[in-house]
């Protein structure tokens, strides 16, 4: 593994879904439903996608997350995939009930 990468291993059916950042394992995903090992290879990939991406003016003074949240529904809508997208939608709403949006 390199300094940020994504790992795809199936063993017997099993499919884990590995991310490593900076020399650490930060993700580890086990499961045997091929659609859900899928998500999350996407899921990294919008990630990736919109970390890339500059954050305009409009969004000065506000937590950053709103920008990024926004980009990732928008990204995970184009593959199509209702069950994605209402899996990211809890993710997300999971997140900002343990974390809300900081705004300046």
């Amino acid at each position: 593994m390199t300094e940020d990468e994504l790992v795809v291993m199936v063993n017997d059916g099993q499919i884990n879904v590995v991310y490593q950042e900076r020399g650490t394992v930060s993700e580890y995903i086990s499961t045997r439903n091929p659609d859900e090992a899928l998500y999350w290879i996407f899921r990294e990939v919008i990630r990736s996608m919109r970390a890339g991406e500059a954050i305009g003016a409009e969004h000065a003074g506000l937590d950053k997350r709103r920008y990024w949240f926004k980009r990732d529904r928008e990204l995970m809508a184009k593959f199509g995939n209702f069950g994605w997208t209402e899996k990211l939608e809890t993710e997300l709403t999971d997140v900002l009930s343990k974390a809300p949006f900081r705004d300046k």
